[in-house]
């Protein structure tokens, strides 16, 4: 039997988190940060993001008290849309060396995502401590079928550790990930397309990466073992 998981990038966004003004000073936002436990907080603008402030910034401050205003020019513009995958949130959030990172919708801040709360949320999904790759599909709800995903997998004599469905979108679609226990993907991912599967996104260690994709594989790898 199959355990199946409903989970997006925005379900992964902690509400706590109290976005920083332009008006709050250095002060105010090292105890904000020292409350949430986290190294990073965004600033809005009236719901405008205007990026991400740091406690290093902060503290390169000539006077604390001073505010968030005096220090716009520094902040990090990192941020995430909406239609991203966990996976790629989870790149963008390691790369940068994050605590946090923002969520945007329409250019509108939306919340954000800490790293604990990725971990939390993703550590007992994948099945971190299987080797393997994680292959991402896009299909029609109508043409979902479990029986017939784990078959063109299991031709390929390979075997699904775990996997969770999301939301898509397009309301009509749905997203299904799938944490495989072999790291070539190349054979079963050419199956899936021969069935006429959108495959979104492969996550697979290589000793050769031409499109980036070993990179974020490896990286969430490393994110999830800390």
């Amino acid at each position: 039997m199959f355990v199946f998981y409903k989970m997006i990038s925005q379900k992964l966004i902690v509400n706590e988190i109290t976005p920083v003004r332009l008006s709050d000073t250095g002060e105010k936002v090292l105890s904000l940060m020292n409350e949430f436990k986290v190294l990073h907080l965004p600033v809005v603008d009236n719901n405008n993001y205007l990026g991400i402030v740091s406690e290093d910034l902060i503290l390169e401050m000539l006077d604390e008290k001073a505010t968030i205003k005096t220090i716009v020019n520094g902040l990090n513009p990192a941020f995430v849309s909406m239609e991203k995958d966990v996976f790629e949130v989870i790149s963008e959030i390691n790369e940068k060396k994050l605590t946090l990172i923002p969520m945007l919708e329409n250019e509108k801040y939306y919340g954000s995502i800490t790293n604990h709360s990725i971990l939390t949320a993703l550590a007992s999904i994948i099945a971190v401590k299987e080797g393997g790759g994680v292959i991402v599909l896009a299909l029609n709800k109508k043409d979902y079928q479990m029986s017939e995903i784990a078959q063109i997998i299991e031709s390929n004599n390979a075997r699904i550790l775990s996997s969770y469905i999301s939301e898509h979108r397009d309301s009509n679609m749905i997203t299904v990930t799938l944490k495989l226990n072999v790291k070539d993907l190349s054979t079963i991912i050419q199956t899936f397309e021969r069935y006429k599967y959108t495959v979104t996104a492969k996550y697979q260690p290589s000793n050769h990466n031409s499109d980036g994709i070993s990179d974020r594989y490896d990286s969430l790898m490393r994110y999830l073992n800390i």
